[in-house]
């Protein structure tokens, strides 16, 4: 009982969150909300990520793996502030505007 409760705080109270939501083929909505940051950003809740997405026109969306890991990488960087700097992971969702190789 003591461990469900402890997994269930983290999707009701806010925490930094990652998502991926769907419009149609080819077209997709990523989401990196930042949190435990004091006033500087305390993060979403999963009721309130499925609210944004929902508001953002997406008709599927995917939590993915937040707190330290919620990072985005783009051209080198990462453009966002993970809390406490972040932390490894070998997880990735990679767009790329080449082709497929064939």
């Amino acid at each position: 009982k003591e461990s469900f409760h402890k997994d269930y705080i983290h999707i009701i109270t806010q925490n930094p969150r990652t998502a991926i939501g769907y419009y149609e083929p080819g077209h997709y909505c990523l989401v990196v909300a930042d949190g435990r940051q004091g006033s500087y950003s305390r993060g979403l809740s999963m009721s309130d990520l499925a609210r944004l997405m929902e508001a953002l026109g997406c008709s599927v969306a995917y939590n993915l793996d937040g707190g330290q890991t919620t990072q985005l990488y783009w051209n080198g960087a990462i453009r966002n502030s993970p809390f406490e700097g972040g932390r490894s992971t070998s997880d990735i969702i990679y767009f790329s505007a080449e082709p497929p190789l064939e």
